[in-house]
């Protein structure tokens, strides 16, 4: 097996335990009245949007998919992140994770994402 696929099955596997376990480290990280504060929410769902993008960008940057395929599955992939019970804010806060990998030069070749 190639180093290429070696690495490329390994992204794959974080991002699906990003995408499944996610869900279980809101019950983790609940205060004791069973709410996130407001900062934790934020740092949750900023961390979800910002990973899935490293993981998109590097893929595209090992040449497994181009930049259209990332802007296209990074949508999708919002879609995942933010459950049935997330808010409106929830999915802001995701999407800003998101832009913040996007734009920065040493994690993504080239933006995708429109601001």
């Amino acid at each position: 097996m190639s180093l290429a696929a070696v690495r490329c099955a390994a992204i794959g596997f974080c991002l699906l335990g990003l995408v499944c376990v996610a869900p279980r480290a809101d019950a983790a990280e609940a205060t004791s009245s069973g709410q996130l504060t407001q900062k934790e929410s934020f740092m949750l769902m900023f961390g979800k949007g910002n990973g899935a993008m490293r993981v998109l960008c590097a893929l595209e940057r090992d040449g497994v998919i181009t930049p259209e395929q990332r802007r296209r599955y990074a949508d999708a992939l919002l879609e995942a992140i933010v459950q049935a019970g997330d808010s409106e804010e929830d999915r802001r806060n995701a999407r800003i994770g998101m832009a913040f990998a996007d734009g920065r030069s040493g994690v993504c070749a080239k933006p995708v994402l429109s601001r």
